[in-house]
């Protein structure tokens, strides 16, 4: 077309000259019809003038879009019965054919074809010869007031008289006094339920269906004021639905599975009717499209989860619920909102599994049958209740991923009784495990969901600094979720069973608990969190406090001379290994005592202590410092006999004394004579024995023979300086 031609179009349109045609839905085709179960039937939508616009079939009763156009959008998920049907040559006609096969009783009801964005459309009535006829309206009850719900809608005072219909006053004109409160009343009078069914049955023009549902089109304008002719026809078919409509499912909520393509939908009855319900249907689309909603098949009344498949993958979805019954539908539920997922290589959860087991010292043999993601699907009896029975528990937390995902199984209602499959606390064993393994896709779908929003248990939990009142500890953050908090709890080991305490810890990975008492065993371990859920805890650190430091008396001065001695050669001499040689150093025990080293040398501990006594009584000083009377025999080591059984069989015991037991040590060397060397037996008569010895490096002020023969005892006599030999006899008495 030249300039012109478009120039004259203009002109034409400006003045109004020329008329677009409207889309007209041809009437002339029957809107009744009669179906046995089992065959199929043909519902004919012939417009005119269609041009751009769109063809919507919809099941009035069980609320549910049944096609846009030829796209089918009811009973996702398998073969469906239904489709959209156009002649080959449709002439001036656009035909849109609804065919629905293998028919069900559950199909009779009323089925519209309108043109979207319009109010123009056409209702077909299915009867199904089988199926009972349409109920007859009960005597309903003339007390139907919903006053309190239009106060709170704010209706005008001039339509008030409406929200209690059976009392209204004669001549009441409804479509004058609630002009601009139509909606309002409406709403509040529809109780949750979908009256349309019932409204078309009464007549209700087509244009006002939506309105039976508590709706407002998207379209409406003042042409809607019709509708309040209609009102009471209304209101009669909402009375009507009190007794035969079910309120909506409740409690909906949604979860991706680990099959990445699918979602699963759990609801709980309605609150209204639900002993009515013949079946339930679910609702779906993806979030923020215009798209129409599609639905599943329909769903057995004693189902109340249900897996929507064939989605798209990592795909936020909006879904609803709606409640059926032999006389129509619920209302939607409440929305809800899941996301499916992207595949995860299988590999790498396998082996964040088994690491997590090696972490929590599961046995090597139950690592292998029980640490990977399948083995919810294969588990042995013979494995979980026998061999493996006291490492199922650490299973489970690794499979949860260390996390605690019982909110998310309450909101899937996961019986509570399951909860330890969600990463909550320990499964006992019991007959009504089988209701958890039937809902172990529900698990999976929450533990998937819980690894990106929930913080996994803090990794590297370790204990970095012990003092006699205090402990240090340290942490590193894990998985990806958002971390807001930590939780370090506490409590003392014995007596068993007593309460934790709780420090919280905000944006650092490091705590220092103090209050602690001296000499007390303690356990501990934390918790991540964020704003809504809580990881599961670390393995517990047990440790023991030190000792109370005691402050020591004033040492009286030593006229011995202050001789060094050499603890790291006495050590060497001996042929402790070099990696030991930093513990034959007094230094070291002046500050923080290496023991994981001292655990690594464990085997040449004897001969750390023989040195560090060097030969010297240090008992007296170990007692004064609180050191345990068990402990006292290593203050005076020489030899290994001179240690207990006890402290051989538990040397942990005496850890706790290591600080106080060095610096006796310590000052010992200074202050107090070494055992005398070289003793020799010179000369044994009957009633005498003649020795010899060389005095200690630190020069006693007298030395003393003790005989360890019972019922006798020796005389003790001095030296005199600058002797090395010396003479004590004894005499036995008795």
């Amino acid at each position: 077309m030249g300039y012109q031609g478009l120039l004259l179009l203009a002109i034409l349109f400006h003045f109004g000259l020329i008329v677009l045609a409207v889309p007209v839905i041809d009437s002339s085709s029957s809107l009744q019809h009669n179906a046995d179960v089992g065959s199929t039937i043909r519902m004919d939508c012939k417009v005119m003038n269609l041009g751009s616009n769109t063809v919507i079939w919809e099941f009035v009763d069980h609320d549910a879009m049944i096609s846009t156009g030829l796209k089918v959008l009811i009973e996702q998920g398998v073969e469906s019965r239904y489709s959209i049907q156009q002649p080959a040559d449709s002439g001036q006609y656009s035909w849109y054919t609804l065919v629905i096969s293998s028919l069900q009783e559950e199909d009779q009801g009323h089925y519209k074809c309108s043109i979207n964005g319009t109010d123009i459309s056409a209702v077909h009535v299915l009867n199904i010869t089988e199926k009972s006829a349409p109920p007859t309206a009960p005597d309903v009850s003339q007390n139907f007031n919903f006053t309190d719900c239009c106060v709170s809608e704010s209706v005008s005072s001039a339509c008030m008289p409406a929200c209690n219909p059976y009392s209204v006053a004669v001549g009441f004109d409804a479509a004058t006094a609630c002009s601009t409160d139509l909606f309002k009343i409406l709403k509040c009078a529809s109780e949750g339920k979908n009256h349309a069914a019932c409204c078309k049955r009464r007549l209700v023009p087509n244009k006002c269906l939506d309105l039976c549902l508590g709706q407002l089109p998207a379209n409406a304008d003042d042409s809607y004021l019709s509708c309040l002719n209609h009102v009471m026809d209304m209101f009669a078919c909402v009375e009507q639905g009190r007794v035969l409509l079910p309120s909506p499912p409740v409690s909906v909520s949604a979860v991706a599975t680990s099959q990445y393509d699918s979602i699963l939908v759990t609801w709980q009855k309605p609150l209204d009717n639900s002993d009515i319900v013949t079946s339930y249907r679910i609702h779906y689309k993806v979030s923020g499209s215009d798209s129409a909603f599609f639905s599943t098949p329909l769903i057995d009344k004693h189902d109340t989860l249900f897996s929507v498949s064939n989605l798209q993958r990592n795909t936020e979805y909006v879904i609803y619920v709606n409640a059926i019954t032999d006389h129509g539908s619920s209302q939607p539920s409440a929305f809800v909102y899941a996301t499916t997922r992207d595949a995860t290589a299988a590999l790498t959860k396998n082996e964040t599994i088994y690491e997590c087991c090696g972490r929590r010292a599961v046995k090597p043999d139950c690592q292998n049958l029980l640490c990977k993601s399948d083995v919810m699907g294969q588990l042995d009896p013979s494995v979980v209740l026998g061999t493996c029975s006291e490492d199922f528990n650490n299973v489970l937390a690794c499979y949860a991923g260390e996390r605690d995902q019982s909110a998310c199984c309450a909101r899937m209602h996961v019986p509570e009784h399951c909860f330890g499959f969600c990463g909550g606390d320990g499964v006992t064993f019991s007959w009504n495990l089988t209701q958890c393994i039937m809902r172990m896709a529900v698990i999976d779908g929450c533990i998937e969901e819980g690894r990106d929003i929930i913080p996994g248990a803090p990794n590297q939990f370790k204990l970095v600094k012990l003092e006699w009142n205090s402990a240090e500890f340290s942490w590193e953050k894990s998985g990806p979720a958002q971390t807001t908090s930590y939780d370090l709890f506490y409590r003392p080991i014995f007596p068993p069973g007593g309460n934790y305490q709780k420090l919280t810890i905000v944006g650092n990975t490091q705590a220092v608990i103090i209050g602690l008492q001296a000499l007390t065993q303690y356990e501990a371990f934390v918790v991540a969190k964020n704003q809504n859920y809580t990881s599961l805890p670390t393995s517990s650190i047990g440790f023991l406090t030190y000792a109370k430091p005691v402050s020591p008396p004033v040492p009286t001065p030593s006229t011995a001379p202050n001789l060094f001695y050499n603890f790291t050669a006495c050590c060497k001499d001996k042929n402790m290994p070099a990696k030991c040689l930093t513990l034959c150093d007094y230094d070291h025990y002046k500050g923080n005592i290496d023991f994981g080293l001292a655990l690594e040398c464990s085997d040449h501990i004897l001969t750390l202590l023989i040195c560090g006594s060097d030969g010297r009584n240090h008992e007296s000083c170990c007692k004064t410092r609180g050191v345990l009377d068990k402990c006292i025999p290593l203050c005076s080591v020489t030899s290994y006999d001179d240690l207990p059984s006890d402290i051989h069989d538990n040397p942990i015991m005496c850890a706790g004394y290591t600080q106080s037991i060095a610096q006796c040590y310590t000052e010992g060397v200074v202050s107090l004579p070494m055992a005398p060397e070289s003793v020799r037996v010179m000369l044994v008569t009957a009633h005498s024995i003649q020795l010899s010895w060389d005095p200690a490096n630190a020069r006693p002020t007298s030395t003393e023979l003790h005989c360890p023969v019972s019922g006798r005892k020796c005389t003790k006599v001095g030296y005199a300086n600058g002797h090395k030999n010396a003479i004590q006899s004894g005499r036995p008495e008795g």
